[in-house]
């Protein structure tokens, strides 16, 4: 019987993005998302997201090459206000889980800052027991490590017991690698079914 579930934020508990910020960054002040844009996301943001950098710090010499003149504070607000729609039929089902007893949680690959806007800009600590981040687990979703750090806090007995929803296949192995239950969430229709599944 499921008696936790830790769902994955970006492509669940948010809706999937329309558009990379990154795009509409480089078309809005005429950068290069490629040349420009590119070499920080997967140079310096990638240990922001583990927690080993500060994306604040990692930003400042890049915002001369993306041609942004309003400073690392307002880059950041754009972007997390760019990414911020949320899925409120996860969220309703999210309710009546916890009405049955089910403990609910967040696990996210994201750096600090965005981890902490989401959890009380967005008010998800009003709707989740608590929030496994890459950027405090010091380790990504794609690792076993991560899942066992996050079941460790769950503080659930079994780890069958533990249900993860994750729209990263990679995440889904490595959750099941542990020892966990994993689904790979596509779509809300399928999430209901399997849920139930659980449920019975």
């Amino acid at each position: 019987m499921i008696s936790h579930i830790l769902f994955d934020i970006d492509g669940v508990v948010l809706c999937k993005r329309k558009r990379l910020f990154s795009k509409v960054l480089a078309e809005e002040f005429g950068a290069s998302e490629h040349e420009d844009m590119l070499p920080f996301f997967t140079g310096p943001f990638q240990k922001c997201i583990v927690g080993k950098a500060d994306l604040k710090q990692e930003l400042v010499p890049y915002l001369p090459k993306w041609r942004y003149p309003h400073g690392v504070d307002a880059l950041i607000v754009n972007w997390f206000e760019h990414e911020r729609t949320l899925e409120d039929r996860i969220l309703r089902e999210v309710a009546i889980l916890r009405a049955k007893g089910i403990r609910c949680f967040l696990a996210t690959d994201n750096e600090k800052y965005r981890t902490e806007y989401l959890w009380t800009n967005l008010d998800l600590k009003s709707q989740f027991y608590g929030i496994f981040s890459s950027s405090i687990l010091g380790v990504r979703k794609s690792t076993p490590e991560f899942w066992a750090k996050a079941f460790e806090q769950v503080q659930a007995i079994d780890r069958r017991s533990v249900l993860v929803w994750d729209d990263e296949e990679e995440n889904v192995t490595a959750a099941k690698a542990f020892g966990l239950s994993a689904e790979f969430y596509t779509d809300f229709t399928n999430y209901l079914q399997k849920t139930a599944n659980y449920m019975n």
